[in-house]
Order: structure tokens, then sequence, then C-alpha cells
């Protein structure tokens, strides 16, 4: 029965939400990892994790993004420590500095109790 439960969770996501597109997670950056889920628990195809990810507007994260990342965050802490020097100017601003508002996820492919 938990067997036949599990196999219609993942024809629901294959059918459903793999295929669909919207923008629940925009922007957002998801790591994905493989786990072995342990016994008793289901284990979802990292594909189709991906896959309703990307289909729902988030960003898988790869060497690039992790590098972009921090390049922001190193520009952001250089922008709020000129901010907090004396010789601050107003006129000096400049949007490189404002604070990263990206969301980071880490999602498993297993472990997911029934």
């Amino acid at each position: 029965n938990n067997c036949q439960n599990a196999q219609q969770i993942q024809s629901n996501i294959e059918n459903d939400l793999v295929t669909r597109k919207s923008t629940i997670f925009r922007g957002h950056i998801f790591a994905v990892v493989k786990l072995k889920p342990p016994p008793g628990t289901i284990d979802f195809p990292m594909a189709e994790i991906q896959a309703i990810i990307t289909n729902g507007g988030g960003i898988l994260m790869n060497k690039q993004i992790f590098e972009a990342v921090k390049t922001d965050l190193k520009k952001h802490a250089a922008h709020k420590k000129r901010m907090e020097d004396d010789s601050f100017d107003a006129n000096d601003m400049d949007d490189e500095g404002s604070k990263p508002n990206k969301k980071f996820y880490v999602v498993s492919t297993g472990g997911y109790h029934l």
C-alpha cells in the first residue's frame, strides 16, 4: 500500500508539477542533493525535482552562480564598510553595494515519510 502511495505521488508530480510553468520560485537559488533514503521513505528522482524547480522559475546552483554570489557578498561588505567610514559621502553611493536579496535552499531527493 505504501508502495502504491509513493507511485501515485510520483505520477502526480510527473503529470502536473513537472510540466506546468509557474513563478513560485522566481529568482530563488536551489542546490539539490542526492541522499540515500532511509527505509520506509520515498526517494524522488533528481531530474524531477530539478524540473519542478526550474519550471517554477527557480535557479539551480552551479559553480558560476556560486562565484557570482560570492562577488555580490564582497561588494556588499565593501559598501557597508564605506558607509561606516567617517568620510562617506552620500553622493558616492551606487547600486553595487546593495544587499543581495536572493533566497537559497538545499533540497534533498530522499527520505520523505509517507
